[in-house]
């Protein structure tokens, strides 16, 4: 009897439930139950109110929050476990304003997170290759670039812009004298910006030459704060458009983003995007 349950469109088992009301447009949805989205909401209401987080119920509430983040399969909430994470370890059990901040995110993100979409679209794969220049005393001091294929291995559009001192300045606010680390985060975002629309609910590869970026896009956390900001803002962008993304790794002999990060103008890379780089930098860093 407790199994029992209503005819109807939408299912409800394990704490999770699933919306097929649209399957006969090719795609259903998946959240969180309310009760479960409650449950885990109230416990961090008790934490929040009381300001302790002992190791045990840390470690205790970590475990029911991936299992719901699961669920919907986000990137979001990647920088707010580590902090949760780096609490656990410690062994503390007052909690600091770093981890209300992370807390309080998991919450809202747990309580008014958008439904996951499965569409058929999953079952195409977009490939996308981005790349970033720094050449202070070249004729395009820094740069970035990319490239999207929609299917084969024919390019389909792609972007090449270089990036002037004052842009550079706002990237570059660790003051680093060789900020390409930065550079090669604000290319995946641009990309993942400029092409939303075609990678949304669709499969996602995206290739980078650069170890620091591709690290911090897996891991969804960065210790440099500029870097931090833009992969918060690319994982948000993901999010949104209901894409399963993969970040791999690329040789650089073999990465077709390379000529356009140097060389805004190129041929046979498909259309050139016209990109407002100001307005993009500003999101990527807000």
């Amino acid at each position: 009897d407790d199994k029992d349950s209503v005819f109807s469109s939408v299912a409800k088992f394990l704490g999770l439930e699933i919306d097929l009301s649209s399957v006969r447009l090719g795609c259903f949805t998946m959240q969180n139950t309310q009760k479960r989205r409650t449950e885990i909401a109230d416990s961090i209401d008790v934490i929040l109110k009381s300001g302790k987080l002992p190791r045990k119920e840390a470690a205790s509430l970590r475990g029911r929050l991936i299992f719901a983040e699961c669920q919907i399969a986000g990137r979001s909430a990647g920088s707010a476990f580590h902090i949760l994470t780096q609490h656990l370890l410690s062994g503390k059990t007052a909690i600091d304003d770093e981890v209300k901040h992370a807390l309080i995110f998991l919450k809202d993100r747990l309580t008014d997170g958008i439904p996951r979409t499965i569409s058929l679209c999953l079952g195409e794969v977009v490939h996308i290759y981005v790349d970033a220049s720094f050449e202070p005393h070249g004729r395009h001091p820094a740069g970035i670039g990319g490239v999207l294929i929609l299917s084969g291995s024919t390019p389909f559009r792609y972007f090449g812009e270089t990036i002037d001192s004052s842009l550079l300045g706002i990237l570059n606010e660790a003051k680093s004298e060789h900020p390409i680390y930065e550079l090669e985060c604000f290319a995946i975002f641009a990309a993942i910006q400029l092409w939303h629309n075609f990678i949304k609910q669709r499969h996602v590869v995206i290739f980078t030459d650069n170890d620091g970026s591709l690290g911090a896009m897996i891991k969804g956390f960065s210790s440099n704060p500029t870097g931090m900001k833009i992969v918060r803002n690319a994982n948000t962008l993901l999010d949104e458009a209901c894409s399963i993304c993969w970040f791999e790794r690329v040789n650089t002999c073999s990465n077709i983003a390379d000529e356009p990060s140097r060389i805004p103008i190129c041929s046979g890379l498909g259309d050139r995007e016209n990109v407002n780089l100001k307005s993009l930098v500003e999101h990527a860093i807000k």
